[in-house]
């Protein structure tokens, strides 16, 4: 029905050249039904995920080391439902669970 996207990408110095680079992203959706007939089982409550991050760019940005966060509240939702018929079970597609983790980016 309907999605909201918002977020923020801020750089700033820190010592030397050195940057603080941190980041945020949430995403809305609002109920809806995920099930390709429209049946009743296939309702999904609204829900936010939120993502973020936070790193140190090197100068001249050879490299950047991050800790980032993906779906940091651990939101359970589902990407798809299906009720194959009323004598089989219903199964969905669970969304991404929480996930933590540090990136290194480096350029050659």
């Amino acid at each position: 029905k309907f999605s909201a996207n918002v977020g923020f990408d801020f750089r700033t110095p820190i010592a030397g050249a050195y940057y603080l680079h941190t980041f945020s992203n949430v995403v809305y959706r609002s109920s809806a039904n995920y099930n390709s007939g429209l049946s009743y089982v296939g309702a999904q409550g609204s829900y936010s995920i939120v993502d973020g991050g936070i790193g140190i760019q090197s100068p001249g940005n050879k490299f950047e080391l991050t800790l980032v966060g993906k779906n940091l509240a651990d939101t359970h939702y589902v990407t798809n439902i299906d009720a194959y018929s009323t004598t089989n079970a219903i199964t969905a597609t669970p969304g991404d669970r929480r996930y933590v983790g540090i990136v290194l980016r480096a350029g050659l």
